[in-house]
């Protein structure tokens, strides 16, 4: 095992205010730096070299029941509107390896060795004391989807004082077409390492996140054109060994 220490991390969060009548009162956005100390498990899995390699050792490595994403979302995945129209404050942060959260000197996580399970556990933590420190909730209802289920079961079973209350749904089928982020879609992603990859094409989408018929051409399209990345350690079965 490694342990990750001092580890500066920049997360990106949108914060919205509300009013008791329902009336939206605020919106902020803006960078939050937390320490992490996470130890995580040396992943035998080398830095795939090529889309052949990574075809040829993930497939392996994953299992039908391995978490899957929304990993492949920014924090834009949820709205948050309806929940602002009844009045209720809400907190939402990039996962830290996407969108805008990073290391806070600007390079990127290790997407094998650091961006696992046990990051992401430690970061909600970190987080979730964010949220109370700026909204100054009666109640922090913690709200997770896929992945993010995993992670908030986990942080609820081992700091049940992070958080008062929990919603979560669903996990996707398992996915076997997943690229290299960088030579899929370098427009988005060519400042990447191959450590970071994404679903590889509509099928991968279609199979990973949407049961036909039920989804509208609207819904289909805004995931496409808001595909992000998936950190190889973190969609690791063994990668939940560690926590």
């Amino acid at each position: 095992m490694s342990m990750i220490s001092g580890f500066l991390a920049l997360l990106f969060a949108s914060t919205v205010l509300a009013n008791g009548d329902g009336r939206v009162a605020q919106c902020v956005t803006k960078d939050f730096v937390i320490s992490l100390n996470v130890t995580t498990l040396d992943i035998p899995i080398p830095v795939p070299s090529s889309q052949e390699e990574l075809t040829g050792t993930i497939v392996p490595a994953l299992a039908p029941t391995a978490p899957q994403p929304s990993l492949g979302f920014t924090k834009s995945y949820w709205d948050v509107k309806p929940l602002q129209a009844h009045g209720e404050a809400t907190f939402a942060y990039d996962r830290l390896g996407t969108g805008r959260s990073i290391r806070a000197d600007g390079t990127y996580p290790d997407g094998i060795q650091e961006l696992q399970l046990a990051t992401h556990i430690a970061v909600a933590n970190a987080m979730a004391q964010v949220a109370r420190d700026e909204l100054q909730p009666k109640n922090l209802v913690a709200v997770g989807h896929s992945y993010g289920s995993f992670t908030l079961l986990y942080l609820a079973s081992a700091l049940p004082q992070a958080i008062d209350h929990l919603s979560y749904s669903g996990r996707s089928a398992f996915a076997l077409n997943l690229a290299l982020a960088n030579e899929a879609y370098p427009d988005k992603f060519a400042a990447l390492d191959n450590t970071y990859l994404a679903t590889g094409d509509l099928v991968a989408d279609l199979t990973i996140f949407f049961s036909y018929p039920h989804y509208g051409a609207d819904a289909l399209q805004w995931s496409i054109e808001n595909r992000g990345t998936i950190a190889y350690g973190s969609c690791v079965l063994g990668s939940l060994n560690g926590v």
